[in-house]
Parts: C-alpha cells; structure tokens; sequence
C-alpha cells in the first residue's frame, strides 16, 4: 500500500534507546504506541500476556513497538517472520529479551 512505502522509503537513522533505529518503522511504532498502547496495558493489569508478531515492515514495527511498550509491560514479547534490518549494532542489546525473529533460509 501506499502508507506501506512510505513507512519503507523514510529510512534514515533516528536515535532510540543510544542507537539507530529506522525512522518510518519508529514512527509507525509510536503512533501505535499512542493508540493501542492504553488499551494493552489495561489488558496486561488485567492479566493477558501481550504478545506482538510481525511479518516483514510489520516484524519491524513491531519489534519498536515492543520496545516501547517494555517500560510499562516487561513481560512484552515480540516475534517477527522476515524481520527486516532496521536498527544498528548499538541497539542489538535492547531486543534480546524482547524479540524473537525468524528468518527462513538467507
């Protein structure tokens, strides 16, 4: 879709967490942070696990979205199925405990 290319085409660096991060997909996560955010966090007080996946620029955006949300939800996990590369090697450590991505074949 036409949102879908630009959340692609804007890939410049943005600072996040002490890295880089890729801006259309950082963006996207805190949009969605501001309006689903609230609504899983009152699930999570009520005692659901949250859980993102994530297939290509949504495996990315969510991979943001889950760090974003980790402050509030630290059980927060994320999978992502053909994850792009969107962040530098700065940021690897953030998503350790967060992300799981699955990449088939190279």
């Amino acid at each position: 879709s036409v949102s879908d290319f630009v959340t692609d085409f804007n890939a410049e660096g943005e600072e996040v967490e002490g890295g880089l991060a890729h801006r259309g997909m950082l963006k996207s996560a805190q949009w969605l942070q501001k309006e689903i955010g609230p609504i899983l966090l009152h699930l999570h007080q009520r005692g659901y696990q949250v859980t993102v996946v994530g297939h290509s620029l949504g495996a990315g955006v969510g991979a943001f979205f889950s760090l974003l949300m980790r402050p509030q939800i630290s059980s927060i996990q994320c999978f992502g199925l053909g994850t792009p590369a969107c962040i530098d090697e700065r940021l690897i450590p953030a998503f350790l405990d967060i992300m799981v991505s699955v990449v088939n074949r190279d």
